[in-house]
């Protein structure tokens, strides 16, 4: 009910602003955006308390950091099983650790505390990361911060299933999530050095977001891409502090435990990419049937749907382009580009669509504003998908297992939507054309 008021009262539509409650719709200044960030820390703390039980990625994380911290290979399980026996509480469950040695190298202080302090801590840090990502969500999709829209953007947040799934699991999809969006609002406002850094850190923890860096390529903004090499030969460097974990982060990709963990993953239930949903419709998998026997149809549509998304989105961009007073750092743009990130790659975890909390923001935003029936039937049916808590055991063979890749169509969804606005825009009327 607030998000639906904060609509109606946000375009006047069926009723006046009642004067008496101008306050909620008054901007908010420094200080009253900093009170509503402690504010809203606080009641999404209170909300996700609990998780600290669980966040199963978490042990990884912090066995990682304790032992790089040792000199040892934080990408051997049999290490990281090791330390977990001499740590009270960890329940390491044999996870392998995934990412840059520089990630389990910023989680040393963790590693230093007692592990349930140090899983408070980290539940602590994502509450931060989250708050932040509603703050730069409503930036970059230019809707005013007043209580109105902060009451909305938090009561999205507070009942979106990716950012449970985020911090049930304690993965670092939310930092993700927040130094990228963070990127992009730095980059909006021409602060390139902050923009690069963000970019270039939350871009390389697991790599598939790094393929929004061909956007200011295409645009050819020579001083964030000038920024940016700079950040990543930084990165770069601080990896030679930590060489030997480097090689060892590189073994274990070329590794026979790599392939096998990899082959599993992406054939899971718990993978919701383009190409866990090809291979269970068109081909044996470990855990389905598939609809319709075709190995050849899936060697065809696996390379074809990711060239396909880049296609769509390489097109939305050009007709963007073409529109008189075109802005390279609209919303709509950025959401596309986010979603077709998410879809491309061939590993999606259920919790990495917690970056799609923006562009679904932003979606239903334009949608409303610019009176777009069919995006916003789209992304509702979207949201519909994703929100569905059906777990993929229980959902029978045959057609309906088609469910089982719900998020995938929810996310897909999501896409088309954005894609619409971006390359269906509406036409401008003769009579508003100057002259």
């Amino acid at each position: 009910m607030m998000a639906l008021s904060f609509i109606l009262t946000e375009f006047n539509i069926l009723m006046p602003r009642p004067v008496g409650l101008v306050f909620l719709w008054t901007p908010l200044d420094a200080g009253g955006r900093l009170l509503a960030f402690l504010a809203g820390f606080g009641m999404l703390f209170w909300n996700y308390s609990e998780c600290v039980k669980r966040q199963w990625d978490f042990p990884v994380y912090y066995l990682a950091a304790r032992a790089l911290e040792n000199g040892e290979n934080p990408y051997d399980p049999a290490r990281l099983s090791a330390i977990a026996r001499t740590v009270e509480g960890a329940g390491y469950g044999g996870l392998p650790y995934l990412y840059p040695p520089y990630l389990a190298r910023v989680l040393t202080p963790l590693a230093h505390l007692p592990f349930f302090p140090a899983a408070f801590l980290w539940l602590v840090l994502k509450c931060a990361a989250l708050e932040a990502t509603i703050f730069l969500a409503l930036f970059l999709a230019r809707i005013p911060v007043h209580i109105l829209s902060l009451a909305a953007g938090h009561l999205a947040a507070l009942f979106y299933r990716p950012l449970a799934l985020d911090f049930n699991a304690g993965n670092i999809a939310i930092f993700e999530s927040a130094l990228i969006l963070g990127s992009l609002a730095a980059w909006r406002r021409a602060r390139y050095g902050t923009a690069s850094v963000l970019f270039a850190v939350g871009g390389t923890l697991k790599g598939a977001s790094l393929l929004l860096a061909l956007y200011p390529w295409h645009l050819r903004d020579k001083p964030f891409l000038r920024a940016l090499a700079a950040a990543f030969l930084g990165l770069g460097l601080m990896a030679l502090i930590d060489y030997p974990a480097a090689v060892e982060l590189i073994r274990f990709y070329r590794g026979p435990e790599w392939q096998a963990l990899w082959d599993e993953q992406v054939q899971s239930f718990y993978n919701c990419s383009s190409v866990t949903v090809i291979l269970r419709t068109f081909s044996d998998t470990y855990f389905a049937q598939p609809l319709v026997f075709s190995p050849a149809l899936t060697s065809i549509l696996i390379p074809l749907f990711p060239l396909l998304i880049f296609a769509a989105m390489a097109y939305a961009i050009h007709v963007q382009q073409k529109r008189p007073g075109f802005d390279p750092f609209d919303g709509p743009i950025f959401a596309l580009l986010i979603l077709g990130t998410l879809l491309i790659p061939p590993r999606l975890a259920g919790y990495t669509l917690a970056w799609t909390y923006f562009p679904l923001l932003q979606i239903l935003w334009t949608a409303i504003q610019k009176s777009r029936s069919g995006s916003l039937g789209l992304t509702l049916a979207g949201w519909i998908l994703i929100q569905l808590d059906w777990p993929p055991n229980h959902i029978p063979p045959g057609i309906t297992q088609l469910f089982i890749d719900k998020d995938f169509f929810g996310l897909l969804a999501f896409f088309l939507a954005a894609f619409s606005l971006c390359a269906f825009p509406p036409k401008t009327s003769a009579s508003s054309l100057p002259g």
